[in-house]
């Protein structure tokens, strides 16, 4: 028999056979692989997933974090606006404290330094003047005693109720107006000055702080009339037209020569005052020596 020959295997099968296995490489991030193609629908849906995810993540706390530094900001603002506030609320209570304190006592005392004056002037001809003028510098004195204490009684019960911002209560309510008008004028007369003193009848509804209002500025403009005029009589109106109260102070003149124009803390009391009324006010010269205070006062506040 003659030998078999060895059966030869297909040339690709044993040059396989010899190729090594090349190992299992983890695909590049971001690559076809990696993104899943060339997979089944399933590992695709899933990486788009998780790219997604991560995207949405990323904006998600790029978001927050641009909304907490935006937060921060407003926060310091509204620090900084809420201690502006506060500081504005303050400087306006403590001028509020400073025109009440200065319409109660410049008033009173303004009164009592003209009274001196004018019974030193006519000591020698009139004897008992300075004995009259003591007596009634003592009343006056004791008045405005009384107005002051009714300030501080006022400022002492805001610091006890709520820390000094309470606003001040005003004093004379409306109701008082009338008496507290006659009451100034009658401290010009007593000071040698005539009064010729208008106000309506009935006295209208009024609330307190138009009330204090029309008192205070008339106290004001009469005490000018002290420290800056040599006019012998005062005209003081009040006249009511249904919505506000106007007041016209005048006198004729001539001012003291060391009047200057009366500039000063008196005309910003009054315009302040006014203004914190919701009204208005204008004083000035009238052309002729003289001087004219003019007030228009709602008769209830906003």
């Amino acid at each position: 028999m003659g030998a078999r020959r060895p059966r030869r295997r297909p040339l690709g099968v044993r040059d396989a056979a010899l190729v090594p296995t090349a190992p299992d490489v983890p695909p590049t991030p971001f690559s076809p692989r990696w993104i899943g193609l060339g997979r089944s629908p399933s590992d695709v849906l899933l990486a788009l997933a998780l790219v997604l995810g991560a995207v949405a993540a990323g904006y998600f706390f790029r978001r927050l974090a641009v909304t907490s530094e935006r937060l921060r900001e407003r926060n310091a603002e509204l620090q900084a606006l809420q201690a502006e506030l506060a500081e504005r609320a303050v400087l306006a209570e403590r001028t509020r404290i400073a025109r009440e304190l200065h319409d109660v006592v410049a008033h009173h005392m303004s009164a009592i330094v003209v009274r001196a004056q004018a019974a030193d002037r006519v000591a020698a001809n009139r004897p008992e003047a300075p004995a009259e003028a003591v007596r009634w510098i003592s009343d006056e004195g004791k008045q405005a005693l009384t107005a002051m204490r009714s300030v501080v009684q006022v400022l002492r019960r805001g610091s006890e109720a709520d820390g000094g911002t309470a606003a001040l209560a005003p004093t004379p309510d409306g109701t008082r107006a009338p008496d507290e008008l006659r009451a100034a004028a009658r401290r010009l007369r007593d000071a040698g000055r005539a009064v010729d003193l208008s106000l309506p009848r009935p006295w209208p509804a009024t609330d307190a702080e138009s009330g204090l209002a029309v008192v205070r500025i008339t106290q004001e403009a009469l005490t000018n009339v002290l420290l800056h005029s040599l006019a012998p009589d005062v005209t003081v109106t009040v006249t009511d037209d249904a919505a506000d109260l106007r007041l016209r102070v005048h006198d004729p003149g001539p001012p003291l020569p060391s009047a200057g124009g009366r500039q000063g803390h008196g005309l910003t009391s009054m315009r302040e005052r006014a203004l914190a009324a919701g009204g208005e006010l204008s004083a000035g010269p009238d052309g002729r020596g003289g001087w004219t205070v003019e007030a228009r006062i709602p008769r209830e506040t906003a």
